[in-house]
């Protein structure tokens, strides 16, 4: 059996590689290690001391490290193989029900594949197959569903894209009815307040702005009338918003009477972040509307 050479663990690290943004958002600017293997070494990522791309941690970061002075039994082998095939079986089941890959996805099946490759030079092919079985045997008892298992493995371009839009339809029903269930248990909370889920979708270079809510509330009838924003008081739109308009759900806004003017919240949302400042850039437009100033965040108008 010609096994591929470990080498040194030291050899097999490449030089401190960045010491700055990534696109692993969790990093930040810390410099990390990538580690280089026999089953990463035609993919590893690019860079420079400032951005570095392709970074994936099943096969880059210090777990990654082959470990030359532990031998593994061919029990251990087989379990590395279910390990690895389920892996790819997750990715190829992923971008069958969306549509939806990336470099970091063409990079860990590159990565499963090639520890599967080398599990069958060293205890066979036959006892590879077997394991690879073991593991779709049970995902498909698991997914219990037939037609899309077989629609899986050998339907046409067609068939694909029928079930990419039947799960896309389920996606938005259940995000419109999350989001619903939500804006219910806001409005039980909050008695009196206005409260609206914010939508927004870009047409050429304007932003539109949707709000779900009552029309017949003080504020939504201001706003309704302002012309300036769209009120949607049927709530069955909710998930065609979504999936039909293309607009993009932003969060919840929460307007209570304080004194002479209103009380601007947001649940849900961590200040920092884009969505909390988009909306707070509607509730600055709703108080320039009324006539109230400028301000963010919870500050009366």
């Amino acid at each position: 059996m010609n096994e591929p050479a470990q080498g040194n663990p030291e050899e097999q690290k490449s030089d401190e590689l960045v010491n700055g943004p990534s696109n692993r958002p969790d990093m930040g600017t810390q410099k990390f290690t990538i580690v280089k293997n026999s089953g990463n070494d035609s993919r590893l990522p690019e860079g420079n001391l400032r951005f570095v791309l392709g970074y994936v941690d099943e096969s880059n970061d210090p777990g990654a490290e082959e470990i030359a002075a532990y031998v593994p039994t061919r029990r251990e082998v087989i379990e590395l193989v279910k390990c690895w095939y389920g892996e790819l079986l997750y990715l190829q089941w992923f971008f069958f029900m969306t549509g939806v890959t990336g470099g970091s996805d063409i990079r860990r099946e590159h990565f499963a594949r090639k520890r599967i490759q080398r599990a069958a030079t060293a205890i066979g092919e036959g006892a590879v197959d077997k394991a690879i079985i073991e593991v779709r045997d049970a995902f498909r008892s698991e997914l219990g569903d037939a037609r899309l298992w077989n629609i899986f493995l050998s339907g046409d371009r067609e068939q694909w894209a029928a079930v990419r839009d039947e799960w896309g339809q389920k996606q938005f029903d259940k995000f419109a009815a999350d989001d619903l269930e939500r804006l219910e248990q806001l409005e039980k909370e909050s008695p009196g307040a206005f409260i609206a889920i914010v939508f927004c979708a870009h047409a050429g270079d304007k932003s539109r702005v949707v709000l779900m809510s009552p029309a017949d509330s003080e504020l939504g009838a201001a706003l309704q009338a302002s012309g300036q924003f769209e009120i949607v008081i049927d709530r069955s739109r909710l998930g065609a918003l979504r999936r039909d308009e293309n607009f993009r759900r932003m969060g919840f806004l929460r307007a209570t009477r304080h004194n002479a003017g209103w009380l601007f919240e947001f649940p849900d949302s961590s200040p920092g972040t884009a969505q909390r400042e988009y909306l707070e850039s509607v509730a600055g437009g709703i108080k320039e509307l009324l006539g109230a100033g400028t301000g963010k965040g919870s500050r009366p108008a």
